[in-house]
């Protein structure tokens, strides 16, 4: 599986609706910081366990410097 950016994140979250902590859509710089971190768990909260990036969502919660 090949490795998606933060930037890709930030972008797949903001194409989402995906909004951060303070619901700010995210400003796709490619820095995992807090508002990342938060929309990252809100997509992960409100996935299906079937959905598609449901683990990918996960890993890149619980390890932010190695996203998958």
């Amino acid at each position: 599986m090949a490795s998606i950016s933060v930037e890709e994140w930030q972008s797949i979250l903001n194409a989402a609706g995906v909004t951060d902590i303070n619901n700010n859509p995210l400003v796709e710089d490619g820095l995992y910081g807090p508002k990342t971190r938060s929309a990252l768990v809100k997509m992960a909260e409100g996935t299906p366990a079937g959905a598609h990036h449901h683990n990918e969502l996960y890993a890149a919660r619980d390890h932010p410097h190695r996203i998958v």
